[in-house]
């Protein structure tokens, strides 16, 4: 949302995708999941200087693992930056309206989980007033206050517990 954060803020994402019908270079992600953690020394709509993780399917193959890394390269428009390590990760989303849930887990661990509460924002009047579009291209989303989030990401140095802030966009999109 519109706010002084731009400067201090946002220079992380956690984008989980969760494929329902789709293939690349005929190769089927049905049913497939996948996620990204990029992170940035500044804000990501000013910084191009990025580092992230992938996450892919456990339950994918070698083909499949591929294409959802082509996936979430080229055909999202996301600037991943350097890409510091690919991990077979569970990966569970829901979405339903603006409740939604992820759970991104290795079997070190869990890695990352959010969930949205249903509602679009807690103290804004103007809902929906954002300061920067979806990082990925042609996604139709709502802005959603996430009640509980926390990250463990050691490849990139992360470690934090979040609550009750206006801070996911929730949808779907085609790329």
């Amino acid at each position: 949302h519109f706010s002084g954060e731009v400067m201090t803020d946002g220079r992380m994402a956690v984008i989980a995708v969760s494929i329902t019908d789709g293939s690349v270079n005929g190769v089927s992600l049905n049913g497939l999941e996948a996620a990204v953690v990029i992170r940035s020394d500044e804000n990501l709509l000013r910084g191009d200087s990025r580092e992230s993780v992938l996450f892919v399917d456990t339950s994918a193959t070698d083909a499949q693992k591929t294409a959802l890394i082509s996936l979430l390269k080229s055909r999202s428009g996301i600037s991943l930056g350097e890409i510091r390590s690919v991990s077979d990760s569970k990966i569970a989303l829901t979405v339903n309206g603006l409740d939604s849930t992820v759970v991104i887990s290795t079997p070190n661990g869990l890695l990352y989980s959010a969930k949205t509460n249903g509602d679009e924002c807690l103290v804004c009047s103007m809902p929906g007033t954002r300061w920067y579009d979806p990082l990925s291209r042609g996604a139709v989303v709502n802005v959603a206050t996430v009640s509980s989030q926390s990250l463990s990401q050691m490849v990139l140095g992360e470690k934090w517990t979040r609550g009750f802030e206006t801070a996911a966009f929730v949808g779907n999109f085609r790329w």
